[in-house]
């Protein structure tokens, strides 16, 4: 968060704001998921929603990189890739070693990220 509140292309930014609802790999609406509380839906919250200065939208999953390729975070990817296509956003997951790029293209020093490792 303290790179999107230093960030000067960074409008906005929202925590958890978005839910989304699926049912076997398909988005669902919020009514479907009223009308049939007992049906196996799963539901799905991003991190965060950017809104950057040239009208960008991203929704950001921020997940450690051992886990990025497990099939349940995988299957979330698509719910979210599909609901970005929909709703005209770009998906992204970001990973500590992503953290600390953005951290020093944005010239930001942060003493507990030093001993990380960089790619």
């Amino acid at each position: 968060m303290h790179c999107l509140d230093v960030d000067d292309e960074i409008v906005t930014y929202s925590y958890e704001c978005v839910t989304i609802h699926y049912r076997q790999g398909i988005i669902v609406s919020e009514d479907t998921v009223r009308a049939q509380p007992n049906g196996k839906y799963r539901q799905y919250t991003p991190d965060f929603v950017v809104v950057k200065s040239d009208g960008t939208r991203l929704m950001i999953e921020v997940k450690p990189a051992s886990i990025v390729c497990a099939p349940v975070v995988q299957k979330k990817k698509l719910i979210g890739e599909q609901y970005c296509a929909i709703n005209g956003i770009t998906y992204k997951f970001m990973t500590l070693e992503d953290i600390i790029r953005y951290e020093i293209l944005l010239g930001i020093r942060r003493p507990d990220h030093e001993a990380a490792v960089i790619y």
